[in-house]
């Protein structure tokens, strides 16, 4: 009898390797404070790693759950569990298992919730209080491509797709998609700027054009 794959199979096979993406984290994590990254090859990375781990809690919840999500493609059991505990209890970073997260991302405060069938790209800034989460009923979550930045309290719902590069002002609830470039703010979010400014396309794929904010 043929076994059937598990439904997380290749959500967990395009992880990335655990050590690779913290090193790529706590550059960019010290690139976003401004602060210098001294040291070359493997141990200046380590060294970078550690330096971060130890000042900043959300830093640390993410490293848990780059953990997590290595152990979880190598069937490891029960420590997944632990791990996303732990990430909860120290940087209230809660992610759920079908999340994807490039390397490179910053969480500088923590304290968010991700979960769905979500994909985060590089060099995306999340700060404090956000959600990135699921319309009811659909498990599929927001595609957040490169160099996106993500204000506090800010709220994205269901299978949206956020552009290379914009910006999602802190407090906004973003049920849209966003092109590259543009910044969305307010609620419900309205976009300014980028390759379609004023255009929100709505859930069932028509648009319409919306007045500056």
């Amino acid at each position: 009898m043929k076994r059937r794959a598990h439904p997380l199979a290749a959500v967990r096979a395009r992880h990335p390797r655990a050590f690779a993406a913290m090193v790529a984290d706590a550059r960019a994590l010290a690139a976003h404070r401004g602060r210098t990254v001294k040291g070359r090859g493997r141990v200046g990375a380590v060294l970078l790693v550690i330096r971060e781990f130890a000042t900043s809690r959300a830093f640390a919840a993410l490293c848990a759950y780059r953990l997590r999500a290595r152990c979880r493609a190598l069937g490891v059991p029960v420590l997944p569990i632990l791990l996303h505990r732990w990430s909860m209890a120290i940087g209230t970073l809660c992610i759920g298992d079908p999340v994807v997260i490039a390397p490179g991302v910053v969480v500088p405060g923590g304290r968010a919730v991700i979960d769905g069938f979500v994909d985060i790209g590089p060099g995306v800034v999340i700060g404090p209080h956000v959600t990135i989460g699921l319309r009811a009923g659909n498990w599929q979550g927001p595609t957040i491509e490169r160099g996106v930045q993500i204000g506090a309290g800010a709220k994205i719902i269901g299978a949206v797709t956020i552009g290379r590069g914009a910006s999602i002002a802190a407090g906004s609830v973003l049920v849209h998609d966003v092109p590259a470039g543009a910044t969305a703010r307010g609620v419900p979010a309205r976009t300014l700027g980028g390759d379609r400014a004023g255009v929100v396309t709505g859930p069932a794929g028509s648009n319409r054009t919306i007045g500056a904010a």
